[in-house]
């Protein structure tokens, strides 16, 4: 707005001998001769400088956030957030461009915007499967639950010995934080990360008989396998690896459900009917079949064993056609393998015979 005062003030009064500046929350006109030349020409000089500063200070109330991105593009510093997948996902929209039409142009150029990218949410599954004693082992890997446990850890306390302390300021308090606002969320994925990676390096090299702090070079060492592994949440593999190939499936097979009647299936029912065996997504197949994706193979097989007698559905383990197709290529190349070793074998004996 100051700008555009400014500019308005400037292009219809200067050549008739008033000039303008601002104050906090107020603008000054200041007239003067504009026969003199050399007055004239020093305040048009002063104007363009005034007007040059208030088009920057413009410029920048309006690019927002985007000055924050371009700022950690710049720097090339590690990028470090909870279940961040959305949130890469939301940067790369609105502050560079138009998402890609496919993954790897999006991967190869995230990799030139931030080459090092930390998930706590992935790091923190992969130490849970480290740590052997259960009781060590955290239920809950959202955002303040994983906080919550790393700040008491009362469990686990021999692995953080020597971690550096983190404090708030005096002013500032987590007992008035506000869940999901952009400075809370970045001070609890920080708080996570620094003790993550702490953990990691006591696992990897304490001594049962040996206690020491760890520097930070030890700790991003420990830590850099899992540089640019981003979680996924219901996908077919656990995450994505911005860096390199995508990781095996570690998933289960999904479940095929059909209703034995052949009558109409109803997706809610069935989402009903697996609601026991843990988180389930049901997507609508057929007329009269839906398929099942479980989140873990003890779930999967439970959920087969106890339904594969259900009087009004047939449950089954789902194979894609793609699976069906290899599956027939097998089966074809060992029939043909067997017949042409069949024929050999008659060929060579009747060969013999003459």
């Amino acid at each position: 707005m100051n700008y555009v005062l400014l500019y308005e003030v400037t292009d219809r009064f200067l050549s008739k001998g008033v000039c303008s500046y601002f104050k906090p929350n107020e603008i000054h006109l200041e007239k003067f001769n504009p026969n003199d030349s050399t007055l004239k020409q020093s305040r048009e000089t002063i104007q363009s400088q005034l007007l040059e500063t208030a088009k920057s200070q413009a410029w920048q109330s309006m690019l927002g956030f985007s000055q924050v991105f371009n700022l950690l593009v710049e720097a090339k510093k590690p990028l470090i957030g909870h279940n961040l997948f959305t949130d890469l996902l939301f940067m790369y929209k609105q502050f560079y461009q138009p998402l890609p039409a496919n993954l790897k142009r999006f991967k190869s150029e995230m990799q030139r915007l931030f080459p090092s990218v930390y998930d706590t949410k992935y790091i923190s599954y992969e130490i849970n499967s480290m740590l052997s004693d259960k009781s060590q082992r955290w239920t809950s890997n959202g955002l303040i639950s994983l906080y919550e446990w790393l700040r008491d850890h009362k469990h686990i306390t021999h692995l953080l010995l020597y971690m550096p302390k983190l404090k708030l300021m005096d002013d500032l308090s987590v007992s008035n934080a506000k869940l999901h606002t952009g400075g809370w969320d970045s001070f609890y994925a920080g708080f996570c990360f620094v003790h993550l990676i702490y953990m990691l390096a006591s696992l990897k090299h304490a001594l049962p008989t040996i206690v020491k702090p760890f520097t930070l070079t030890n700790q991003l060492a420990c830590v850099r396998r899992l540089e640019n592994k981003i979680n996924l949440i219901r996908a077919e593999v656990n995450h994505l690896n911005l860096a390199g190939p995508e990781p095996e499936s570690r998933r289960p097979d999904m479940i095929l459900v059909q209703t034995r009647s052949g009558r109409r299936i109803r997706v809610d029912q069935v989402a009903e009917m697996f609601a026991e065996f843990g988180s389930v997504d049901v997507r609508y197949r057929s007329q009269n079949s839906a398929l099942v994706a479980v989140g873990n193979h003890i779930c999967a097989r439970i959920s087969l064993e106890k339904l594969r007698n259900h009087p009004v559905y047939k449950v089954s383990t789902f194979h894609s056609r793609k699976d069906f197709i290899v599956n027939a290529v097998i089966k074809l190349g060992l029939l043909s393998s067997l017949l042409g070793g069949i024929t050999l074998t008659y060929l060579i004996i009747v060969k013999s015979k003459l």
